[in-house]
């Protein structure tokens, strides 16, 4: 049996296909009239939102106690403590970046869909939060 999500998914492929359909014109009777989209009247089943899984404390003291460089440990406590998502952290680059004494700042250029959303979890230091453009991470208070 199909699982709700899995359902609309199915829905929302037919519903894509059936608009390239239309709007090419390709949805057609043998007389060459325009059909209606048969996918219009067919709604979704609502599927029951998932719950956040977070970190446990003691996973979270075990994440944080992990052996290892650096270079694995700079992104996870980087994900950890500023909030942002994988993809962000992914695109950051050096330029990203601001070391000026009292005004270390790291920018977020782009962001998922544009949001703006604050960091779940606060840090050590300050965090004023913004995406886009603007700093997400100040250790400046």
């Amino acid at each position: 049996m199909a699982t709700p999500s899995r359902s609309c998914g199915q829905i929302n492929a037919l519903r894509s296909f059936y608009d390239y359909l239309e709007r090419f014109s390709l949805l057609t009777d043998p007389e060459g009239r325009p059909l209606p989209d048969p996918m219009r009247r067919i709604p979704c089943p609502t599927a029951p939102q998932a719950t956040n899984d977070w970190l446990r404390p003691n996973e979270d003291h075990a994440l944080q106690a992990c052996p290892g460089t650096l270079a694995e440990r700079f992104p996870i406590m980087l994900l950890r403590w500023s909030g942002i998502r994988a993809g962000e952290a992914c695109a950051l680059t050096l330029a990203d970046l601001d070391l000026t004494p009292g005004h270390e700042t790291l920018t977020i250029q782009t962001s998922k869909a544009g949001q703006d959303n604050a960091p779940s979890r606060s840090s050590p230091s300050s965090c004023r939060c913004s995406r886009n453009g603007s700093a997400i991470f100040n250790n400046a208070a």
